[in-house]
């Protein structure tokens, strides 16, 4: 059973990783859970020391009577050292995974494929929080360290929701998983039956049509003030586009556009709009259908969604920093923050009164980068 219990979590292994000082009232503490049946692992040392100069000598002898009374012997995979305690033990090695392996702890292997994830139980199962945080898709089957059999899959930005694909391997569940770079999701796990249809998992085709035609650009809100409507031909940076104020405008700009439906057959399509600074309002024939924050700036579209001539609109909304450099060059206080003198981090951006300076940035891009693609989806049985 779970010893200790901390944010409605049961734990029974806990892992030190090197370190140096450690109160003596605190290795009392981890001695005493590992009498219960706790493990303890020291990866790399046991502490050397105890912390603070009062009573320094008594603690010392104190501390030192814990470890003198510790008789470790070599565990059998030769990776560390290991010392009954009680009903539990004291563990100390190089190797994590060998440690983790000899108390019998399960580790999420989801680490190895680069993604982060935070468990929580509740009664009846779990749930995963579970974020790809590289540039690089991840689309395989991943094992989870626990029992329940049941999962469902919810992804907080596209809403997409539904019974996770499962199966048993090695006594342990594996739950099949496609995350973008940036992308994230819930798992929820249970031992009973969690309604609702399957969650959509799609395979992209090879096939691809460009969304390369014209486009109207139209500023909506912003300041220092708002540049003309104009048409572009190709998709980048509105800083590079004739005309002084576009390089200071920040705010709202709506692009606009026709495209005919694409002509090869799929379940549902990927809009994909390329590079994006810094966010996007999707609105498809008059219909908002979602907002993209990145890292990546892509969409599902269920086919029956596209008429023969579709109207996409994309309102882009970039920084502030492109304001605060007009504000700075016009020498208007825009820094009234109480009790602070706003210093510079950098030297280049210290002004002559030593106060931080924006005067000399460059303009950030902005707007929508391109190029945008529309790829074909079918779902993956």
């Amino acid at each position: 059973g779970a010893l200790l219990q901390t944010g409605g979590v049961n734990y029974k292994t806990i892992v030190l990783t090197d370190v140096k000082y450690i109160p003596v009232e605190t290795m009392n503490g981890l001695k005493q859970l590992a009498e219960k049946g706790a493990n303890i692992i020291f990866y790399k040392h046991l502490p050397a020391d105890i912390p603070g100069l009062g009573n320094l000598e008594q603690r010392q002898f104190a501390y030192r009577k814990i470890i003198d009374d510790l008789s470790f012997s070599a565990m059998a995979n030769g990776s560390g050292k290991k010392a009954i305690v009680g009903k539990g033990s004291f563990l100390v090695g190089d190797d994590l995974g060998a440690l983790l392996a000899e108390t019998k702890a399960g580790r999420e292997t989801l680490t190895d494929k680069g993604l982060q994830y935070a468990r929580r139980s509740y009664t009846g199962g779990h749930y995963y929080f579970i974020s790809n945080p590289g540039k690089t898709t991840v689309s395989e089957w991943l094992p989870l360290q626990v029992m329940e059999k049941n999962i469902a899959i919810y992804n907080p930005m596209t809403l997409a929701m539904g019974a996770a694909k499962t199966k048993m391997e090695n006594g342990r569940v594996q739950v099949f998983l496609q995350l973008a770079g940036g992308e994230s999701c819930i798992l929820q796990t249970a031992n009973a039956m969690i309604p609702g249809a399957a969650y959509p998992y799609y395979t992209i085709t090879d096939q691809v049509q460009n969304l390369n035609g014209k486009w109207t650009l139209e500023f909506l809100n912003g300041g220092p003030t708002i540049p003309a409507t104009t048409e572009i031909t190709a998709l980048g940076s509105w800083t590079d586009l004739p005309g002084e104020e576009l390089k200071y405008f920040s705010g709202t700009a709506r692009y606009s556009t026709h495209f005919t439906k694409p002509v090869f057959v799929v379940d549902s399509y990927l809009l994909d709009l390329g590079g994006v600074k810094e966010s996007a309002e999707l609105i498809l024939n008059g219909k908002k259908i979602g907002v993209l924050l990145g890292p990546s700036y892509t969409l599902v579209i269920p086919a029956a969604q596209l008429s023969a001539d579709n109207l996409l609109e994309i309102k882009v909304t970039n920084g502030m920093a492109n304001r605060i450099v007009d504000l700075e060059k016009r020498g208007v206080e825009w820094k009234k923050f109480y009790n602070t003198n706003f210093p510079s981090r950098f030297p280049e951006n210290r002004g002559s009164n030593g106060i931080f300076t924006a005067a000399k940035w460059l303009p950030e891009m902005s707007g929508l980068l391109g190029p945008v693609t529309i790829k074909g989806l079918q779902l993956l049985k």
